[in-house]
């Protein structure tokens, strides 16, 4: 991605906190399929950070507003 558009250095910022956040994601998917999606009846906090998480990871991918492959966002 990098190597196709130029990126200024707030921007590279945001790809970078973008992965980051890819792999707490990851994390927390882990955390979940050992644990289940429940604790004591109730949302597994993982399941609830998760969330967050995405809806963040969506605002942070919309901040960078990178054309996709049409030249769309």
């Amino acid at each position: 991605m990098v190597g196709e558009h130029e990126l200024r250095p707030d921007e590279l910022e945001l790809l970078a906190e973008a992965c980051r956040m890819l792999d707490l994601l990851e994390g927390l998917r882990a955390v979940v399929a050992e644990e289940g999606p429940l604790r004591d009846g109730r949302a597994h906090p993982a399941t609830v950070e998760q969330r967050l998480t995405r809806e963040q990871l969506r605002k942070t991918l919309a901040q960078l507003a990178i054309p996709g492959p049409a030249g769309g966002r």
